[in-house]
């Protein structure tokens, strides 16, 4: 599915339970943070539990490994 910019804020709220994964993207960096923050916290309590939580970098997408 795809979200119209218009729209995101009222997803994040409320997110779809049929969405098993999200992409979040644009321009402005620290929008798409915030809003991947948002996002996260309505699954996850804890963002800074590591066991929970991880980034994905370019750094580590690059190298490929599957």
């Amino acid at each position: 599915m795809q979200i119209k910019s218009a729209a995101v804020d009222a997803f994040i709220a409320r997110p779809d339970a049929r969405a098993r994964a999200v992409l979040l993207y644009g321009p402005d960096l620290g929008l798409v943070r915030e809003r991947a923050d948002r996002l996260a916290a309505t699954v996850v309590p804890d963002l800074k539990d590591p066991f929970r939580i991880a980034e994905l970098t370019p750094a580590a997408l690059k190298g490929g490994a599957a």
